[in-house]
């Protein structure tokens, strides 16, 4: 499989094109594994379609594999028995494996980063966390895919063919994508497998799309902010240790230079942290414009995985200098 690439990626350095290909061939392998797999059982539920035993035990290792949230939260939806409390329930079982494995990508891109950080102009967590964020933007179609296999009974295979996505533009949902669970609309059984227009279709597919997308970066960006706090940590021990072996056999220094490379460290751990606050400023900005600086900062300070600043504090700093 092939990704859609989004404008302005971030560019890879030429020594390190093999690995992160490697790395999406990887994910783009495991997708078309649990998505053919999820699709085909999800099919099976759906139109009455006897499945053979071997592929549910597949599945039911897939299950164990994932989160206990996960697969809870399947079987209820499978438990309500309409069609799409089915296709909900399988939907966002296929969207957690995608994060899953999104989530892996990134802590192996960030170890490919951290070995060959040289080659970078900003850290490897940054840099993993922008390429995981474009690796996954372009596999939007992924889920569309999966869903119009699941509703058109056809095998999923998410493919493109001369930079073009093999989505049908002109694709009709059933009506049951707007009732319960995906909606507060009553679930009616004989009207659900009805087909709605065009325009619907492309709603339902931008829907989805964003549904899958926030998803996974929510979990990603998470995971990529406590690395980045780890890695601090880890700086910190080893400058710590580091100050520790070069003043042991040395001669006793005045109070004021003792205090300078804990004075520093601590800058540098500030300054890394007002960058944090910086990105995510422009990320919400992004995404949800209009609003107050208030508002952002309260956003931030939320997000803190650590112990958390007043949003007055990140007002003051979530700007570069020059721009307040």
């Amino acid at each position: 499989m092939t990704r859609k690439r989004g404008k302005g990626e971030l560019a890879t350095p030429q020594i390190l094109v093999p690995a992160i290909q490697f790395l999406t061939y990887k994910f783009d392998d495991a997708d078309r594994c649990y998505g053919q797999l999820s699709s085909f059982v999800c099919r099976g539920e759906l139109h009455r379609i006897p499945i053979d035993a071997n592929s549910l035990q597949i599945f039911q290792d897939l299950k164990q594999s994932m989160s206990v949230e996960a697969s809870h939260v399947l079987s209820e939806r499978i438990a309500q028995k309409t069609a799409s409390a089915i296709i909900q329930g399988y939907l966002g079982f296929y969207i957690s494996c995608a994060t899953s494995h999104a989530c892996d990508w990134y802590k192996e891109c960030a170890e490919v980063a951290r070995a060959n950080c040289r080659h970078l102009s900003r850290t490897p967590e940054e840099w993993a966390l922008l390429k995981a964020q474009n690796m996954i933007r372009g596999c939007r179609h992924y889920v569309q895919s999966w869903l119009q296999s699941v509703c058109d009974n056809r095998s999923y295979r998410p493919a493109k063919a001369n930079n073009q996505v093999l989505l049908d533009p002109s694709w009709r949902p059933p009506l049951l994508l707007l009732m319960a669970p995906f909606t507060s609309l009553p679930s009616g059984e004989k009207q659900g497998w009805n087909r709605g227009d065009e325009r619907m279709g492309e709603v339902v597919q931008s829907w989805v799309a964003d549904k899958y997308e926030h998803a996974i970066l929510h979990q990603v960006e998470h995971l990529a902010r406590a690395e980045q706090f780890n890695a601090l940590r880890i700086a910190d021990a080893n400058t710590t240790e580091l100050a520790s072996d070069s003043t042991s056999n040395r001669p006793p220094l005045s109070p004021s230079a003792n205090v300078l490379p804990g004075r520093e460290l601590r800058r540098k751990k500030t300054q890394e942290k007002y960058r944090v606050w910086q990105t995510e400023f422009r990320k919400l900005k992004k995404a949800f414009p209009g609003h107050s600086d208030v508002w952002y900062s309260k956003k931030i300070a939320m997000r803190q995985p650590e112990k958390k600043p007043s949003s007055e504090t990140v007002r003051k700093h979530m700007k570069k200098a020059g721009r307040r």
